[in-house]
């Protein structure tokens, strides 16, 4: 399952805008949500003046921000609905790939020119000015307790049947402040070089998403996801597509070795997901079965919840990574792969992080 979901979060291709038919109740929640982002962004970077004199905001304006963040309204809304009744089958995630891909495309699109003066200008603020950030994190709080928290309170409240809203209650209990995260953060990460690692992620991330989106990989990704999700949901074993061990892995991998292999360029963005994963943990893993833990002993109290996480893979113990090659790439029957079509970051990342 959790190879199927990189490879379905990797899609970006596809025609076709998925904001067609948006309807008008849609565009006016949709215009109320942007207005309160920059009104709110004004406020908690009133400080960072542009080199042309206009407001933060204005950044957040641009062509290609104003797609993304439309484009990212018109998914949310269309998948409130998709996915509004449980269990999730597979035909559901095949009826929304086009959905994602339409997504994808405009991210491969429009992310670089909608980030990068972002960036640029946050760090000539910051360069600019040592208060910058505290001031940011007091604006950003004083929003946050003001305007949000008890929304996010009543939120956890009312869905404290469910595992996001016992996450959000877990999270609001342990972090009351941000010098709570910070002090916590610190405390894991003390001497790790976390820094550094992160910084060699985003450009390892960016070079291989740029490999993606230029390499024409885009239609085949979707060719596939469609092909697979489509037989999955043939099956009368594969009725809940949250659990994948049983009758959904095995018609998976009748798939893989009969009907068609994930194209290469995309396994390209698996092998970097998985390589990935593999040396977080190799490095980080001590933190990560600390946190695993504290989750565990806090589910404690809600059996059903935390039979549901162990089942739906969400809190796995990370050392499945250890062993991932080696269980499970013979099922993936991935024809003509060639170690010269691997990015070459996948060589590098490890010795970027130091592990």
């Amino acid at each position: 399952m959790k190879l199927l979901l990189v490879l379905a979060l990797a899609v970006a291709a596809v025609s076709g805008n998925i904001c067609d038919g948006q309807s008008a109740e849609s565009a006016a929640e949709y215009a109320t949500i942007k207005n309160t982002v920059l009104a709110v962004s004004s406020v908690v970077m009133a400080n960072c003046n542009l080199d042309s004199g206009a407001e933060f905001s204005s950044l957040l304006v641009t062509d290609s921000c104003l797609k993304i963040f439309s484009e990212g309204y018109c998914y949310y809304d269309k998948a409130a609905v998709l996915y509004a009744v449980l269990p999730v089958s597979y035909g559901v995630l095949n009826s929304d790939v086009a959905n994602i891909a339409s997504l994808g495309n405009t991210l491969c699109a429009e992310a670089e020119a909608c980030y990068a003066p972002i960036k640029e200008a946050v760090r000539k603020c910051i360069d600019a000015d040592d208060s910058f950030l505290p001031n940011v994190i007091e604006s950003a709080t004083f929003y946050y307790k003001s305007a949000v928290e008890s929304r996010v309170e009543s939120y956890a409240s009312d869905n404290s049947d469910t595992i996001v809203g016992t996450l959000i209650d877990i999270a609001m209990k342990r972090f009351t402040s941000f010098n709570d995260i910070n002090a916590f953060f610190l405390e894991q990460t003390a001497g790790t070089g976390i820094e550094d690692d992160a910084a060699a992620a985003v450009a390892s991330f960016k070079e291989v998403a740029s490999l993606f989106c230029s390499s024409g990989c885009t239609d085949q990704t979707a060719s596939f996801l469609n092909a697979i999700f489509g037989y999955m949901d043939k099956s009368s074993n594969c009725n809940d597509a949250a659990v994948f061990c049983g009758g959904c892995q095995a018609k998976a991998a009748k798939f893989l070795k009969n009907k068609g292999s994930i194209p290469c360029c995309l396994m390209d963005v698996a092998d970097y997901a998985i390589a990935g994963g593999e040396a977080v943990y190799a490095k980080y893993g001590d933190q990560i079965e600390n946190v695993r833990d504290y989750l565990g002993a806090e589910f404690s109290a809600k059996p059903s919840l935390s039979l549901s996480l162990k089942s739906s893979g969400t809190t796995p113990s990370p050392r499945w990574l250890a062993s991932r090659r080696s269980t499970t790439q013979p099922d993936l029957a991935h024809k003509s792969e060639d170690p010269a079509r691997i990015p070459s970051v996948l060589s590098t990342t490890t010795l970027k992080m130091d592990i």
